[in-house]
């Protein structure tokens, strides 16, 4: 490809208030453009896209998963089993549209075209643009549709769901990690088995956060993020106590009126949950210590609400509790009370008292209220214990890759087994993100001045250059020449035929990329030679015009083979 030819040329900045450093390289560098909906791909983006295309699909085929084209989605009416994921990076408005997916086009498959347990297991992919979702780290850029890789994993029972959980994982931890991606994984959900997986690439600019600990694998989104319960002294349970507490309606004056410590008091959150679309809303009382906060995505999940908001005022006092003064004690029915499980080990408490200006003292569990439900519902911090091994986790801004998860039956679809007997069809689900991964790979391939692909990535493996122009025709007969001979021997070569400075031209091709920089000039030719620039150390040599094609061919080829499949634990 001549360079005079190349769409679109280069830019001298990037545009205004880019948010990351990567991306204004790929905009500059003529990538890709931005539009409100998403990303363009321009010619040389293009060409980066089919050489990770091109990996993923290697990945797949040891799946023996097989790819499909399918028609846009349409919206979704059901529940689809990565809600709670989704309310997870957007609590404030949990009701927000359905990510689109093409659940419903392989479920319609799954009915019409799967009849026995002989045609299982099945794997199907597509690659085509959607609605972005929350978790797919695009939040700097704020985009509303990206291209992603979608896979559904058709299983006849669900114990074989975590088997092709841990081979979606392995597939894409091949990929990412042979890309040269420092990725890890991130539990994504409440912590099971089948736990959705988050597979994830350190990135300051990102709006996701993940906890993760130093010294073991464990990582997890913000939202899920669980930490070792500590174990409280015993104490004795002490005699419940009315105390007048006139205008305090917050922990922290609680806190501050009482001079007790946020972790002495119970704090009250009252929500109405729905499990399906337009079925009734029910009355929730979440509850947990006044020194943690609550997780919206946790409790989500462990009712199996879809959408959760806050309750007004007069659904609290319908069930006795008043607002600014509530606790679970003395409740009429028609409210589920969910705990937190650090409430049954807290003895002595301050509570509401369901009464204006009033709580109760030495509020314990068991004795004075008790539960529908005990589970962990509240946020992990840093600094607080690692689940595993109790060191402190740390918080880091992490860009979401790609995310696994096995959510269970597909409804509505069904197979015959091997005794003639209707069976439920389970499924598997995988789905990766180009732009994120477009993004994490040029923050990984740059320097001050552009983007440095390695050669299995590149869109040229060559950039030659020739300097002189008009004034020096001898060179670019010589360059004309050279193109030719690379474009022969198979070496993908961006040729820059431009007329400009050689100034100009070099931070071109600093700022595009190529792994290799071929440059002839005047003087080159004088000694019959080349000179040859890596791009990723700088390193340049003079090497003879006879044998430039042999060398350039053997040196792309002892660079071109990314490190071989393994089995890569992320």
């Amino acid at each position: 490809m001549r360079l005079s030819h190349l769409f679109p040329p280069t830019l001298r900045e990037a545009p205004a208030n880019c948010p990351t450093e990567g991306l204004a390289w790929l905009i500059r560098a003529g990538y890709l453009r931005l539009f409100e909906a998403g990303w363009a791909y321009l010619p040389l983006g293009k060409r980066i896209l089919e050489h990770v295309l091109r990996l993923l699909e290697s990945e797949m085929d040891h799946l023996e998963a097989q790819r499909i084209y399918l028609p846009p989605p349409t919206t979704l009416s059901s529940p689809t089993p990565w809600d709670t994921l989704a309310q997870a990076w957007n609590e404030s408005a949990p009701a927000s549209p359905l990510v689109a997916t093409q659940l419903e086009a392989v479920r319609t498959l799954a009915q019409r075209d799967l009849q026995t347990y002989r045609q299982l297991p099945l794997i199907f992919y597509h690659v085509s643009p959607l609605a972005s979702a929350p978790w797919e780290g695009i939040s700097p850029l704020h985009l509303t549709q990206g291209l992603v890789l979608e896979s559904f994993a058709l299983v006849s029972a669900p114990t074989a769901l975590e088997s092709f959980q841990r081979r979606y994982l392995q597939a894409i931890g091949n990929t990412l990690q042979r890309l040269g991606l420092p990725v890890r994984l991130a539990h994504a959900g409440l912590p099971s088995a089948l736990s959705p997986q988050l597979i994830w690439a350190p990135y300051p600019q990102s709006h996701s956060s993940i906890l993760h600990c130093p010294q073991c694998p464990y990582a997890a989104i913000e939202a899920f993020a669980t930490f070792k319960k500590p174990e409280l002294s015993p104490e004795p349970v002490l005699p419940i106590e009315l105390i007048s507490t006139p205008g305090i309606q917050t922990i922290r004056d609680l806190s501050v009126f009482l001079g007790l410590p946020a972790s002495r008091l119970a704090k009250a959150v009252f929500y109405l949950a729905q499990t399906e679309n337009e079925s009734p809303e029910h009355l929730v009382l979440a509850v947990v210590r006044g020194d943690r906060t609550l997780s919206e995505a946790k409790l989500a999940s462990v009712l199996g609400a879809r959408h959760l908001r806050p309750a007004p005022s007069e659904a609290i006092t319908a069930v006795g509790a008043v607002p600014g003064y509530a606790s679970p004690i003395g409740l009429k029915p028609g409210v589920k009370v969910i705990v937190d499980d650090l409430i049954p080990r807290s003895p002595n408490l301050v509570a509401g008292a369901n009464q204006p200006d009033a709580h109760l003292r030495h509020v314990n569990f068991g004795r004075d209220f008790n539960a529908d439900l005990i589970s962990d519902i509240t946020l992990a911090e840093p600094g607080d214990p690692c689940p595993y091994c109790a060191a402190p986790l740390v918080k880091a801004s992490g860009l979401p890759l790609a995310w696994v998860t096995a959510p269970g039956a597909l409804e509505g679809a069904t197979f015959l087994d091997e005794n003639g007997q209707s069976r439920p069809i389970f499924f598997a689900y995988f789905r990766l993100s180009f732009e994120a991964l477009i993004l994490a790979l040029a923050e990984q391939y740059h320097d001050e001045y552009g983007l440095i692909w390695p050669v299995p990535l590149a869109p040229y493996a060559v950039h030659l250059v020739a300097l002189g122009g008009r004034k020096a025709p001898h060179v670019i007969e010589e360059s004309e020449r050279l193109y030719g001979l690379l474009q022969t021997a198979g070496i993908s070569v961006l040729y820059d035929d431009r007329e400009a400075s050689p100034g100009v031209k070099f931070n071109d091709a600093d700022l595009i990329g190529s792994p290799l920089r071929l440059t002839l000039s005047p003087r080159t030719l004088e000694t019959a030679t080349i000179e040859v620039k890596w791009r990723h150390s700088g390193d340049t040599q003079m090497i003879s015009l006879a044998e430039v094609i042999p060398q350039i061919t053997r040196w792309l080829k002892e660079h071109q083979t990314l490190p071989p499949r393994h089995e890569y634990i992320i």
